[in-house]
């Protein structure tokens, strides 16, 4: 066996490191003692998460340093390089959620000031910095310093931290970074020196990638206002805001379970029903600065899980649409569109004739633009008076009519 001594050489000064946990599913935290920034990827449209971002300042000096105060920018829009008057280039804000916590010497020597401002210097006694121990709304912060009231001795470390929020379903090209740079005086034998170490930037990014708008409509009325059993038309509009082209694009629609998926059949001109939540279609290479547009039938059903004290006078249903493509990771999901559905009342169409209600303007009896008779009017609704109404169906125009693009 050979023996080989190992020295392991401890850099000399001030060291100063900067960190990130909890950032990404799945992903082992990031410490970086660099000069150089360090980029640090963001899920896109991921679920909201709180990350953790820390720094640590170890005094690897053979003396004590004093003054030590910790001048520091949180990853908001708009904010300055530490002593530069040049942008971070934040094109986004990652929001404070839980104040900065010290570690590593007595609380009551450890003063923490937070400012709005973008770039605050280190100066207490310049009241245009805006300092405060007490900021009314963390998440409007966009500086912060920590002053430290005690020396460090030689070997001495302080850590700290603070927690951001990655927001809910974030796109790409969205970018913050974080920074931070230390001030202290250098007691060394020799000399006292005012001496300044910065640590790495984190910048954290969801990378480069299509950004997309999706827009749900229906043939509802304008309140969202359906009936029990009645077909419903969604609109989706799938917009390409960004410069680049989203691939072989995927849209997926999902309906809660009161609701289930419809074909309309032409040669039977009546409904296939699918009984799926589910739907999806391929719309194809969405190129920058375009649309594409898809129509979903949908049937509203709430005989399906009736709760035991049966269901309201009206339900709220949440429909959202997903896109996915070959070069976005994981999925765009819309805001969710609501349907608030009703029962029809004591009244109903037969199967075949309430099939047959497309459009409101080929019926004379409607109501507020659904083509279905005023629920709980205390008005008699005679069926016949609906199928002399039949005869102005034209199916060539109800043909023409289902097959309409957006």
């Amino acid at each position: 066996m050979v023996k080989t001594d190992v020295n392991f050489v401890v850099p000399t000064g001030v060291m100063v490191s900067a960190g990130i946990d909890n950032y990404k599913e799945g992903a082992s935290g990031i410490l970086s003692i660099t000069d150089e920034s360090v980029d640090v990827e963001i899920a896109p449209f991921a679920n909201k998460r709180i990350a953790t971002v820390k720094g640590t300042l170890t005094n690897n000096n053979t003396n004590p340093i004093s003054n030590v105060c910790i001048l520091g920018r949180f990853p908001s829009q708009g904010n300055k390089k530490i002593d530069s008057t040049d942008d971070l280039g934040n094109t986004t804000t990652f929001s404070v959620s839980k104040a900065i916590s010290v570690l590593g010497m007595d609380t009551s020597k450890i003063e923490v000031y937070y400012s709005e401002k973008t770039d605050a210097n280190k100066d207490l006694k310049d009241t245009s910095n805006g300092w405060t121990t007490s900021p009314t709304d963390l998440t409007k912060a966009k500086s912060y310093l920590i002053v430290l009231k005690d020396k460090i001795e030689a070997t001495g470390t302080i850590e700290f931290n603070y927690e951001i929020e990655l927001p809910n379903n974030i796109g790409y090209n969205k970018n913050a970074a974080a920074m931070y740079k230390t001030y202290y005086t250098n007691e060394a034998s020799e000399a006292t020196m005012a001496e300044s170490k910065q640590a790495p930037i984190l910048n954290l990014t969801t990378g480069k990638g299509p950004e997309l708008e999706i827009k749900l409509s229906s043939s509802a009325a304008a309140d969202g206002r359906v009936f029990n059993g009645q077909y419903v038309r969604l609109y989706v509009e799938v917009k390409n805001t960004g410069d680049l082209d989203a691939v072989n694009a995927k849209l997926t629609v999902d309906v809660p379970e009161q609701a289930y998926f419809v074909t309309f059949d032409e040669g039977a001109n009546v409904y296939d029903e699918t009984n799926k939540t589910s739907d999806t279609i391929d719309i194809g290479t969405i190129k920058a600065g375009s649309t594409a547009k898809a129509i979903f039938e949908v049937r509203t059903n709430r005989e399906t899980n009736i709760p035991q004290d049966g269901y309201p006078e009206e339900t709220v249903m949440n429909v959202i649409a997903k896109v996915s493509a070959d070069n976005i990771e994981g999925e765009i999901k819309s805001e969710e569109y609501k349907f608030k559905v009703e029962e029809i009342g004591k009244y109903e169409f037969p199967r075949k004739l309430y099939k047959l209600a497309l459009s409101p303007d080929l019926l004379d009896i409607s109501y507020k633009g659904h083509g279905l008779p005023a629920p709980h009017t205390g008005e008699n609704i005679d069926f016949d008076l609906i199928e002399n109404n039949l005869q102005k169906l034209d199916m060539d125009y109800i043909k023409k009519y289902r097959l309409e693009e957006v």
